[in-house]
Parts: structure tokens; C-alpha cells; sequence
């Protein structure tokens, strides 16, 4: 099953590296999974600088720009440009360790019904 991790962005730029360089570091060839940053910052600095890093990662982050402000545009935008069956989001200050992506999908309780295709999972962050 592909899958895509969602990460919105706006205004730390060095969160953002760290938080995709732990995603590298539990995983670093990804091969179903995309990766995709949704850029909600304002300021074209910023913006430059994010763009700049995503594309120094050679097709491995797909980057996007949201104009809209705030954490629930940028997901939905997220949610929209995602090619994944599977979405999970992390916010752009989270390092993961190993075992959270391999030990997630044995985790996953469906919370609507199979004659939707939506489906909503949440869970603590151990």
C-alpha cells in the first residue's frame, strides 16, 4: 500500500530538516512511501530557503506551497496533492525514532466503516 507522510511547515526551516532527516534516518529508501511538504509561510525567504532543501534531497520530498494560512489548509491541501492510499501527518517539530513508521500499520483500528473511503486513525506518539 503507498503511502504518503504530510508535513506542513510555516516559518522553521530547521525544524523541518530535522524532522525529514529522522524520517531518512528510520528509513532512508522509502520506496512506497512520499514525503511531502506543505509550505504555509509568508515570508519568501523563508519560502526560498525550504523549497532550497526540499530540492537538495534529489525528487526524495516533494514540496508544495499552500496560501492559504494556517495548519488546516495546509493539511487539506496536503490531503488533496497526495498520491498515498495511507496519509499520516507529523508536524514539522517532530524527530521520530525507529519503529514508528513499521510498527504503525499493525496499529491502525478503523474508525469508519469499510463502505467508506475514508478512513480516520489516531494514536499517541510513544
Amino acid at each position: 500500500m503507498k503511502s504518503s507522510i504530510i508535513i506542513p511547515t510555516a516559518g522553521r526551516p530547521f525544524a523541518i530538516r530535522a524532522a525529514i532527516r529522522s524520517l531518512f534516518a528510520i528509513s532512508p529508501n522509502i520506496h512506497d512511501t512520499e514525503l511531502l511538504v506543505v509550505d504555509n509561510n509568508a515570508q519568501e525567504d523563508l519560502v526560498r530557503d525550504v523549497y532550497g532543501y526540499c530540492a537538495s534531497l534529489n525528487g526524495r520530498v516533494r514540496c508544495i506551497r499552500e496560501s492559504n494560512p494556517g495548519s488546516t489548509a495546509a493539511r487539506h491541501r496536503g490531503i488533496k496533492e497526495s498520491r498515498g492510499e495511507l496519509l499520516t501527518f507529523i508536524d514539522d517539530d517532530v524527530e521520530v525514532s525507529h519503529g514508528w513508521l513499521g510498527s504503525q500499520p499493525a496499529k491502525l483500528p478503523t474508525v469508519i466503516p469499510n463502505e467508506s473511503r475514508l478512513k480516520q486513525i489516531k494514536g499517541p506518539i510513544e
